[in-house]
């Protein structure tokens, strides 16, 4: 794996892009790799927008224009979904995150564009190490929150994921009703509580996670159900995440 990674590094640093003719294109085109994904973006931008995205410097260009993209090239190309040959392509390189590969893809343009060296690798590598960084950051902050629940404290339901129904979120904004259990136990590894919901304003329960569901089908992985909503009634016991929960005060 990391002889094919390296050669692949080698072939983007040091080649000439093999340019498509832009009518090879069929519409809704998703890339396969990052050649790929610069030469379409060469035929989809007119020379207005890119002549604008490189008088910019990079760093203000890949900012301002991700914002502005990000649909396009995050949700079209299926890095967010992670479903296409471009996403496995950045998996196989070590990046994981839509926003990381939408970076650097965009990153790769502006250099592109301006007749620069890519450092495709040295780029891969930074944005590995950011990622790591960040998340170690993260990490931290969300383990010093959990550090604040105490096993036996009654703890209230944040509905992060919305309300169960109409009436559960009207009891909740009218103070008539507060969704709520006590902690039975922790797991630092995972940062979740385990909780018995004494209360939860509504028959249906509260909602404690939002899933799509696969399935395995003749041998493929198949998609039956999007954003499956997960319940948790009063006298259930369940480990579930800790940010759905606060300290009751």
């Amino acid at each position: 794996m990391k002889t094919s990674i390296l050669i692949l590094f080698v072939f983007i640093s040091s080649t000439l892009f093999a340019q498509k003719d832009c009518n090879d294109y069929p519409k809704n085109y998703v890339p396969i790799d990052l050649t790929d994904a610069l030469n379409y973006l060469d035929c989809i931008w007119n020379d207005s927008l890119k002549t604008d995205f490189k008088k910019l410097p990079e760093r203000v260009a890949v900012n301002d224009y991700y914002r502005n993209y990000r649909v396009g090239i995050s949700e079209r190309w299926g890095l967010v979904n992670g479903n296409t040959d471009i996403y496995n392509y950045f998996q196989n390189l070590g990046i994981f995150n839509p926003d990381d590969m939408s970076h650097i893809i965009l990153t790769s343009f502006h250099r592109y564009l301006n007749g620069k060296d890519l450092e495709f690798e040295k780029t891969v590598k930074r944005y590995i190490i950011l990622r790591k960084r960040k998340e170690a950051e993260e990490r931290k902050l969300r383990e010093t929150l959990f550090s604040g629940f105490e096993v036996n404290d009654t703890v209230c339901f944040k509905y992060n994921l919305g309300f169960a129904s109409r009436e559960q979120r009207s009891s909740f904004y009218n103070d008539s009703c507060d969704a709520k259990g006590v902690l039975l136990e922790k797991n630092l590894s995972n940062l979740q509580l385990k909780i018995r919901l004494l209360e939860s304003c509504d028959s249906l329960g509260v909602i404690i996670a939002i899933e799509d569901v696969y399935e395995k089908k003749d041998l493929k992985v198949v998609l039956t159900e999007k954003g499956k909503k997960f319940y948790m009634k009063e006298n259930d016991v369940k480990w579930t995440y800790f940010d759905l929960w606060q300290k009751n005060e």
